[in-house]
């Protein structure tokens, strides 16, 4: 088995990570991450390729309640080119944004899932 060697680690979550999604395109290369401690964190990949530093991140999202556990991330381009990021957690909701082309991510809307746990990937985002 061939061996990797770490490139860069960052420590911005309080509890494990359960998901993350990455969304490179021409203009956004963003990297998101969910945890056990309830928060979204979203970071600009650009910066990492220019300066060899992720820094902070560009964005926290904290639309789930305090006590959820994030369980899904997906980011998505649709036919008309607007990027979007679909959530899930414990808290039985599902939020959906809006990627702008200024690296702002706006939330659109929230649904209450009668599911406990949900699979994002089988939701048609584009």
């Amino acid at each position: 088995m061939e061996n990797f060697d770490l490139n860069y680690s960052f420590d911005v979550h309080n509890a494990p990570i359960t998901c993350l999604d990455f969304l490179f395109t021409n203009d956004v290369y963003l990297l998101g991450t969910g945890s056990q401690d309830s928060f979204i964190h979203i970071f600009d990949f650009e910066i990492f390729q220019k300066e060899k530093d992720i820094g902070e991140d560009i964005c926290t999202l904290t639309d789930h309640d305090s006590e959820s556990t994030i369980t899904n991330i997906v980011f998505a381009v649709d036919r008309n080119n607007l990027k979007k990021l679909v959530t899930s957690g414990t808290d039985f909701k599902i939020h959906f944004y809006l990627v702008n082309n200024d690296k702002t991510i706006q939330l659109i809307n929230t649904f209450v899932s009668l599911f406990y746990y949900i699979n994002l990937y089988y939701i048609n985002l584009y």
